[in-house]
């Protein structure tokens, strides 16, 4: 429950960072690729110290996701 819980928030201050406009932000789809990158660089890096581990938090994410989401679908099918 605690991996559906921690994907969530970080999706959800991911696409805060993305959608948060001003001067020199640049576009969001810019946003998006550098979040991405970011992310995908951190795991490599994680992967290449303690890969076992770091496939165990990436199935975790991935877990916590596929949760959310089918609690969600559940909450919307009983309207």
């Amino acid at each position: 429950m605690a991996a559906a819980v921690l994907a969530i928030l970080f999706l959800i201050l991911i696409g805060r960072r993305i959608t948060k406009s001003g001067p020199g932000t640049g576009t969001p789809a810019g946003r998006f690729t550098g979040w991405v990158s970011l992310t995908l660089v951190i795991v490599v890096i994680l992967g290449l110290v303690n890969l076992p581990e770091t496939l165990h938090v990436i199935g975790g994410f991935l877990g916590g996701i596929k949760t959310a989401a089918s609690g969600l679908l559940n909450f919307l099918g009983r309207f």
